[in-house]
């Protein structure tokens, strides 16, 4: 029970930091009314965000701060957007031209990136991500 309270908070939070990106502010009044929270509820998400950095609040307001400091868990990302994400590492993949060495960084896009690297071509793969080092060429 606890853990879905605390997936429920994450996910509302998250929500909240996709909209107020989106929209450049949040109305507290607002938004609690449109999401079927309460207010305090709100406020409570809002003052834990503010406190890890992720947003400024004002008067019933909330403005986006942005930083690095926000990052879903690898898994929730693994499902949305594949599409696009595999034609991002089809282009990437074009551009590598007559490259030898390729340093692929951590995340699922790069992760396709790495799985669909030519098995033709000789690259010597750089990375600091332990699924992508464990690939075909360990």
């Amino acid at each position: 029970m606890a853990e879905n309270l605390a997936t429920a908070s994450y996910n509302r939070r998250h929500d909240l930091l996709q909209r107020l990106r989106t929209d450049g502010r949040l109305d507290v009044s607002a938004i609690a009314e449109e999401v079927g929270i309460s207010r305090e509820t709100l406020r409570r998400d809002l003052r834990k965000l503010e406190s890890q950095g992720l947003l400024r609040r004002s008067y019933g307001v909330a403005y986006p701060v942005e930083s690095g400091a926000y990052e879903s868990e690898l898994s929730a990302r693994v499902d949305s957007n594949v599409e696009e994400k595999m034609r991002i590492a089809t282009a990437a993949i074009s551009h590598l031209g007559a490259a030898q060495n390729v340093f692929i960084d951590e995340g699922f896009t790069t992760q396709l990136i790495a799985q669909h690297l030519p098995e033709s071509e000789h690259f010597t793969v750089i990375t600091p991500s332990l699924p992508i080092a464990a690939l075909h060429w360990a």
